[in-house]
């Protein structure tokens, strides 16, 4: 069983990296596009984005999948007050897309918040957000992301034959805390599917094509965890933690200014965030190696 948990920790550390890379090759081409035009705003809500019956309707879905995916927060001196009102309506927009238990919604829900962590941790970094409005913003994603609820009904919609399926929605009844990480892994595993191919910003059009609710749980599970930390980024700036420092410093840092944190299990992922985790990201997010 511990050959068989690291064997899966290595594969999620890989598809980590995986991600970071095709984020890296998305940032260049939305740089290049930023210099060419003005950044685009979301403009409103698209319409009847949740039906009153509760079924997902995909047309206004990819809508809301599509404006989100327009808009490029860029935090310069000039455009502070614009990326802050564009994020602001971004939380919006993806606390709308979240209220639907459906597929197609918690695949769009995950995707606009790798563009809200992606924002808000630069702009905590550069100093467009201080760390009370970046843990604001935060707590509203925790607060209207796709719920427990939510999973549980997408689950028994599109899994309905799945023995891990069922066993998680069990457990997500019970209302004990769950490792996201661990239960999409199971259930990837189950389907004999390869974990290392799963969403990005770039493929997620494929998934929303070709349903997998195993992979809208792996996504879904991901940025669980880049939601953490961004938390636990945020609350060490809050405490005055250096995050321009060299990682020795940040760790040391956070062990010292953030202990009950570190090696805590995430509050939404429940997988336990180390100060490696933290570091990590904390480096991508600083040299902007992950999409904006």
């Amino acid at each position: 069983m511990k050959k068989h948990s690291q064997s899966i920790l290595r594969a999620l550390a890989v598809f980590i990296a995986v991600c970071s890379a095709s984020c890296d090759k998305q940032t260049e081409q939305t740089a290049a596009a930023a210099s060419s035009k003005k950044t685009p705003t979301i403009t409103s809500m698209p319409a009847n984005l949740t039906p009153a019956d509760g079924g997902a309707k995909l047309p206004e879905v990819r809508t809301a999948w599509k404006q989100a995916a327009s808009v490029s927060i860029l935090w310069t001196d000039g455009n502070a007050e614009a990326a802050k009102r564009q994020l602001s309506e971004l939380v919006e927009l993806h606390q709308g897309v979240s209220e639907t238990p459906a597929y197609e919604n918690a695949l769009v829900s995950a995707d606009c918040e790798v563009k809200l962590y992606n924002s808000i941790v630069p702009g905590l970094i550069s100093g467009h957000l201080s760390p009370d409005e970046a843990r604001s913003l935060l707590a509203s994603i925790a607060s209207n992301r796709f719920s427990r609820s939510s999973l549980i009904t997408m689950l028994k919609t599109s899994a309905p034959d799945s023995k891990q399926a069922r066993a998680l929605v069990a457990e997500l009844q019970s209302g004990k805390p769950v490792n996201l990480i661990e239960a999409s892994n199971a259930f990837l595993l189950e389907q004999d599917a390869n974990l290392l191919l799963g969403p990005t910003p770039d493929t997620l059009g494929e998934f929303l094509d070709k349903p997998n609710a195993a992979r809208a749980l792996q996504y879904h599970a991901l940025t669980s965890v880049k939601l953490d930390v961004a938390g636990v980024i945020a609350a060490y700036a809050s405490a005055g933690g250096n995050l321009h420092a060299d990682d020795a410093a940040v760790t040391a840092g956070l062990l010292e200014k953030v202990p009950k944190l570190i090696n805590a299990p995430g509050l939404l992922s429940n997988r336990p965030i180390s100060a490696d985790d933290v570091v990590h990201f904390l480096k991508k997010w600083r040299n902007g190696s992950f999409v904006k």
